[in-house]
């Protein structure tokens, strides 16, 4: 299938905001930067179905994803490490890792935390997230592996983390 440049987002995608032809556009950047699709001219490429389908997928978990998340929380490049990740994914069909820093810590008192073993709502709906971000790459074919981190020595050390000189 021969597409233009200038039309391809919109020609794959039927509706689809400004914003959205932009994500579009970074994500056939970078398949294209990775051999994905036949530069035909300046103006046109000729991608297989099986291009198609890869495109459609990345742009789909990258949309949903944006939908989930804070805003802003990606940079561009972040964004672009992402696409390139999810599309080694899919083109050696391996697992890509996704993790979660979660610090199930309480106050004890002034200037005092501790170690707490339980998890309180917001840990909760980390993991919950998490886990749906999981559920949804795997209902788009997508293979991968969740890892939750737990850790109390995050935030009782965090000032010695940041002001050590080395």
């Amino acid at each position: 299938m021969i597409f233009k440049r200038s039309t391809l987002a919109r020609e794959i995608f039927e509706e689809v905001s400004f914003e959205q032809v932009k994500m579009i556009n970074l994500t056939i950047e970078i398949l294209k930067r990775n051999g994905v699709g036949k530069i035909l001219d300046k103006q046109r490429i000729d991608y297989t179905k099986k291009d198609i389908d890869l495109l459609k997928i990345i742009v789909n978990f990258i949309f949903w994803i944006k939908e989930n998340e804070c805003p802003n929380f990606r940079t561009r490049e972040e964004t672009e490490r992402l696409i390139f990740e999810i599309y080694l994914s899919k083109i050696l069909n391996k697992k890509i890792i996704f993790f979660a820093l979660f610090c199930p810590s309480y106050k004890k008192g002034v200037d005092l935390c501790g170690f707490n073993r339980e998890i309180g709502e917001t840990t909760k709906r980390g993991i919950e997230n998490l886990d749906r971000l999981s559920l949804k790459a795997d209902s788009l074919g997508i293979k991968n592996r969740c890892l939750a981190v737990y850790s109390d020595l995050v935030l009782e050390n965090c000032d010695k983390m940041t002001s050590s000189p080395h």
